[in-house]
């Protein structure tokens, strides 16, 4: 606590194979919107829910359930490794 920056903070071999950065943030009412839309999102059809959020001019935001994340990462690692071309990330 009371450091700034990622809350995971990987080596430099780890960032290369794993590039991402995480910030954890947890509060008992402060995500109910966010979870409402994502909520919203889950339609039960086989397909991945991604909610879409933006807060005034900032970025737009995804919001994804972490075990679809790790869904998505794995998907992305199997893609490197059947076809390892410069143009996939």
């Amino acid at each position: 606590m009371g450091s700034s920056g990622a809350d995971i903070i990987l080596t430099p071999a780890a960032k290369r194979v794993h590039p991402y950065s995480y910030e954890a943030k947890a509060h008992a009412n402060g995500f109910a919107k966010a979870y409402a839309a994502i909520d919203q999102a889950e339609r039960g059809d086989g397909l991945m829910p991604v909610a879409v959020v933006q807060h005034d001019r900032a970025k737009p935001l995804a919001i994804l359930h972490l075990d679809d994340l790790r869904e998505l990462q794995r998907l992305a690692r199997k893609a490197r490794e059947a076809c390892p071309v410069s143009f996939l990330p």
